[in-house]
C-alpha cells in the first residue's frame, strides 16, 4: 500500500502558531505561506532571500534627518559616524523675548538672534562698552526760581527763573493795598471807617438793627424779610415787640413742609402753608381750637372749671360731663395693646389640669380669657376672670378635655376690647387605666348575665367584653377570648352552647 504526503492545507479562520524558546541558529527551516498554501522554506533558502551569507545579514546604509531645530547628516556603514546639529538654541533657554516701555509699547523678538537698540534723543544720549549701555543726559544745568518780584504800579508779579526767561504775571485788578480803600460806604444802620492794617466796621442803629456786646439785634421797624439761614444749633429767643397785623414768622424745612406762626388783632394761628390748613388757633381771650383729631399719649385730659365738655354736656344725671363712667365713655382714648399676663404654670391635680398666671403689667386690663386645645385639636375658650376678680395671681382648673396627650393652653389679657399677645404653655397629660368594680356572673345553663359597675370618670369612651370557651378550665385564656360586647351598658347577657362546659369573661375600660 502506497503512502499518500500532505501536499497542502487551506485554513479558513485563524491558526495560533507556538514558537518554541530554544529555537536558535541551529533552526533547520520554516513553515511560510505562498499563493494560498503552506511551504516548508529551508535555512538556506531564508538565507539566500535575504541576501546573507554565514548566518549574518547586512545593512549598507542609514540614513539621519532632522526635525524642527535639529539637523543631521552621516552614512551608517561598519563604522560610519552620525552628526547632529541644534540649530534653535534660544527656544529651551531663560530670555527675554518681549521688552516694554513705561511709555507704552512692546519691542518683541522676531528670531532667536533678532536686535533691540537704545536710542537717545533730545538732551539724552546711549554709549555702549562691550555688555554695558549707558544712558547719559546731556544737559548738566538746573533751572529754577531764583527771584520773586511784584511792581504795585502795574500790578504784575515776575518769577525769575536760572537758565530760563523771567515769567510775568499781571495781577492788576485782583488785589487792593491800604490806600486803594478809603472807607466804606454807610447807611442800612452800618457805618465804617478807613481800612488799614486795624481798621474796623461798626453796626450802627437803624432799620431794626444795633449793635450790643452779645452780636446784633434786631429792633425798630424793617420792611423786609429777616431769614436765618443755617438753621438754630442753639438754644436762641427771638423777641418780636409791636408786630403789626396780619404778620407771620415763617418756618421752612428743607425736604419737608412750611410752617408758619401768623397773628392778627384777636389770634394767634399755628399755620401749614403746604396744605393752607390753620393747624391750631389760640384765641386772646385764652381759648384755642385744634384742627383735625387731638391725640394725648401717656398723659391725663384734666376738665377745670364746670368740668363739661361741649358736644356731650346736656346737664342731666346720665349725661353730666361730671359723671366719670359718662365722661370715660364719651371721651374715649385709643386704646393699646395690653401686655400678655406676666407668667403662666400648668400643673396635673388629679383628673384636671390647673392653669395659674399672673397678671398684666399693662392696668385698666378688663378681664382675661383662657383657652385651651386638647392634644392638637382647636383652640376653645375655657374661663373667663371678670374685672371683679382680677387678682395679682389668678387660677382656672381645666375639667373639660376628656382625652390624653398634649394639652397647650392661651391666656389673653383684654383691655378695652383688645387682645394682648397670648401667654402660652404645655403639658402632657397621660389617661389612667381604668377598671370596672363588682364585676359578677350568673350561670342560666344556656346563658351567663354579667353584671359590673363603671368607673366614674369623664375619660370612658366604651365598656368591651370578651369571652372564651373552652372544654377544660385550664385551657381559658384571654388571648383566645373573642369580643362579644362593646358599648355603655352595665349589664349584658350572652347566650352560650351546650357543647363546651367551662367559660370565663373579661370586661374592660376602654379610655379616649
Amino acid at each position: 500500500m502506497a503512502i499518500q504526503f500532505l501536499s497542502a492545507t487551506n485554513i479558513d479562520g485563524s491558526v495560533t502558531a507556538k514558537i518554541s524558546a530554544d529555537s536558535n541558529s541551529t533552526y533547520t527551516g520554516i513553515v511560510i505561506s505562498e499563493n494560498g498554501l503552506l511551504k516548508y522554506r529551508t535555512k538556506a533558502q531564508i538565507l539566500s532571500d535575504i541576501g546573507a551569507t554565514n548566518n549574518v545579514g547586512t545593512v549598507t546604509s542609514i540614513t539621519v534627518q532632522g526635525t524642527t531645530g535639529l539637523s543631521g547628516s552621516g552614512t551608517i556603514t561598519t563604522n560610519g559616524t552620525i552628526t547632529l546639529t541644534n540649530i534653535d538654541r534660544g527656544s529651551s533657554q531663560f530670555i527675554y523675548k518681549n521688552i516694554a516701555a513705561d511709555s507704552g509699547g512692546t519691542a518683541v523678538a522676531n528670531t532667536n538672534n533678532d536686535t533691540i537698540t537704545f536710542a537717545g534723543s533730545g538732551a539724552v544720549k546711549t554709549s555702549r562698552s562691550g555688555d554695558v549701555i549707558t544712558i547719559t543726559s546731556t544737559n548738566s544745568s538746573n533751572n529754577f526760581v531764583s527771584s520773586a518780584s511784584f511792581a504795585t504800579a502795574t500790578g504784575v508779579l515776575t518769577l525769575n527763573r536760572s537758565g530760563l526767561s523771567a515769567v510775568t504775571v499781571d495781577l492788576d485788578g485782583r488785589y487792593v493795598t491800604s490806600s486803594g480803600v478809603t472807607s466804606v460806604a454807610t447807611g442800612n444802620g452800618i457805618s465804617g471807617g478807613i481800612i488799614t492794617t486795624t481798621g474796623t466796621l461798626t453796626v450802627g442803629a437803624g432799620n431794626g438793627l444795633s449793635q450790643s456786646t452779645t452780636g446784633l439785634l434786631m429792633s425798630g421797624s424793617y420792611t423786609g424779610n429777616y431769614s436765618i439761614k443755617g438753621g438754630l444749633t442753639t438754644e436762641a429767643t427771638i423777641n418780636i415787640n409791636n408786630p403789626a397785623s396780619d404778620k407771620k414768622i415763617s418756618f421752612d424745612r428743607t425736604g419737608g413742609k412750611a410752617m408758619s406762626i401768623e397773628h392778627d388783632a384777636t389770634s394767634m394761628y399755628f399755620y401749614n402753608e403746604t396744605d393752607a390748613v390753620t393747624m391750631f388757633k389760640m384765641f386772646n381771650a385764652g381759648s384755642a381750637t385744634v384742627t383735625g383729631d387731638f391725640t394725648v399719649n401717656g398723659g391725663d385730659i384734666v376738665l377745670g372749671g364746670t368740668g363739661r365738655i361741649q358736644g356731650v354736656d346736656t346737664v342731666s344725671s346720665n349725661t353730666d360731663a361730671a359723671n366719670k363712667l359718662y365722661v370715660d365713655n364719651a371721651v374715649k382714648v385709643k386704646s393699646i395693646t395690653p401686655n400678655a399676663p406676666a407668667s403662666l404654670k400648668l400643673s396635673i391635680v388629679g383628673e384636671t389640669i390647673e392653669v395659674l398666671f399672673d397678671a398684666s403689667t399693662t392696668a385698666g386690663i378688663d378681664y382675661y380669657q383662657v383657652w385651651s386645645s386638647d392634644d392638637g385639636g382647636d383652640f376653645g375658650i375655657i374661663g373667663q376672670i371678670p374685672i371683679t376678680d382680677i387678682a395679682a395671681t389668678m387660677t382656672v382648673v381645666d375639667t373639660t378635655f376628656n382625652t390624653g396627650g398634649n394639652m397647650a393652653y392661651r391666656v389673653y389679657a383684654v383691655r378695652d376690647g383688645v387682645y394682648s399677645a397670648p401667654k402660652t404653655a404645655n403639658i402632657n397629660y397621660t389617661v389612667a387605666a381604668l377598671n370596672v368594680s363588682s364585676l359578677s356572673v350568673i350561670n342560666f345553663n344556656t346563658a351567663y348575665y354579667v353584671q359590673y359597675e363603671k368607673p366614674s370618670s369623664r375619660f370612658i369612651d366604651h365598656i368591651e367584653i370578651y369571652m372564651d370557651s373552652q372544654t377544660t378550665q385550664a385551657a381559658l385564656s384571654r388571648s383566645n377570648a373573642g369580643i362579644v360586647y362593646s358599648g355603655q351598658n352595665a349589664a349584658y347577657m350572652q347566650n352560650v352552647a351546650k357543647s363546651r362546659n367551662f367559660h370565663q369573661f373579661w370586661v374592660e375600660v376602654v379610655t379616649s
